[in-house]
């Protein structure tokens, strides 16, 4: 549910308030581009990781990172579609 919740802030974004000579006059949606980076990185680690970092063994690394790509692209999708 959190990932779902992150997904969403990362693409459509938070409602905020627009205002105009004090007034509310709507809502604008801001999306969150440092949480989409996060995303990206957890996601995409060989391409987004940080350059700066501790070398993982092939031990340390998940057997199932298929398996993890396809559920976040499939809470995408989702998420996406409505």
């Amino acid at each position: 549910m959190l990932e779902d919740e992150a997904i969403r802030r990362a693409s459509v974004g938070q409602e905020k308030p627009v205002y105009y000579q004090g007034r509310q006059i709507g809502t604008t949606h801001d999306p969150s581009d440092r949480l989409l980076i996060f995303l990206l990185q957890a996601r995409l680690p060989e391409i987004y990781r940080e350059r700066l970092r501790n070398q993982q063994t092939d031990a340390a690394r998940p057997e199932n990172i298929e398996d993890l790509a396809a559920q976040f692209d499939a809470r995408i999708d989702r998420l996406l579609a409505g």
